[in-house]
Formats: C-alpha cells, structure tokens, sequence
C-alpha cells in the first residue's frame, strides 16, 4: 500500500491551549465561611495531570482581593500530580531516579477534586487559577544546564473561577 502522505503521531494535547481548556473545569463558592474549589475532570479520558513520568504538574492557586481591587493574599492550594524522593530523600526527581513517592495528588478521568481555603479578612473577591505544566518547574534548572530545547513547554491556563466573597 503507497501513502502519499504519512501522519504524525504527536499526541498535541498537553501543548495545546484549546484543547487543555475543555478538559477541566473550576468552580468556586462560599461554602460555610470558607471557599470551596472544585477542579472537575471533564474530558482527558484519563487521571490529571496523567503521563509524563511524573514531570507533568498542574497546580490550583487562588489570589483574595480586596473591596477595591487590592491584593490582599494568593496561595498553592494543591499540587495535582507525582513527586519522587531518591534513596538519600531528595525530591523532586525523576521517575528513573526515584524510590519512593513522596506526593500523589490525582483526579481520575470523570471525577472532582473538591480542595477548601481559608477567606482572609477584608476579602471580596477571590480568582482561582488551574495552571498546567507539561514540565515541573522544580526540573527546569536542571534541563537549561543540558540546554534542553523547552520551546513549547510553556505553562498553560487550563481554567479560571472567581467568587465573590461576604
């Protein structure tokens, strides 16, 4: 059989913006005094972040502001993804130096991770931010020592949320 062309094989997902944006959802609301945020696993088909040997991450942050717009506070609310230690326990490594895990913070295909923060006094607004990393960033000194070419591997926005707040 004579193709004339032949197709790749690339699986763009991870490194493409539109298609990260459709595969997970954030909410979040007051919820007894406090906020409730909830990263929803819509479409990967597959556990977020998934692959990459455990150098994917994707990290759910959230920013409080003020009544008149002033930052009051931001915060990491959870890490999704894999972390190894080595046999002396340095973390992070990769997978192929790793002993043991030392975080696993996973959303299955089809379900929520449902993570609460604290709403600091004087806050009105809170914006909440789901940042997907085809590579973690706690690699990158390493990988720019081997000028390894990263064009591409840029941090993506896979979903926002803001509230309001009492």
């Amino acid at each position: 059989m004579h193709r004339e062309k032949v197709h790749a094989h690339a699986f763009p997902g991870p490194r493409n913006g539109a298609v990260l944006d459709s595969v997970a959802s954030l909410s979040a609301k007051v919820e007894g005094g406090r906020l409730k945020l909830t990263v929803s696993n819509r479409r990967a088909g597959h556990t977020l972040p998934g692959g990459g040997g455990g150098m994917r991450l994707i990290q759910l942050s959230v920013a409080f502001f003020g009544l008149s717009g002033d930052s009051i506070q931001s915060e990491d609310v959870q890490t999704y993804g894999i972390r190894y230690a080595d046999a002396t326990g340095k973390t992070p490594v990769p997978k192929w130096l790793a002993r043991t895990i030392v975080h696993r913070a996973e959303i299955p295909s089809d379900s929520a991770a449902v993570e609460w923060c604290d709403i600091p006094s004087r806050a009105k607004r809170a914006e909440a931010r789901l940042i997907y990393y085809f590579i973690d960033p706690a690699y990158l000194p390493s990988l720019n020592k081997r000028h390894v070419d990263l064009t591409g591997h840029q941090p993506v926005v896979m979903a926002r949320a803001t509230a309001k707040l009492p």
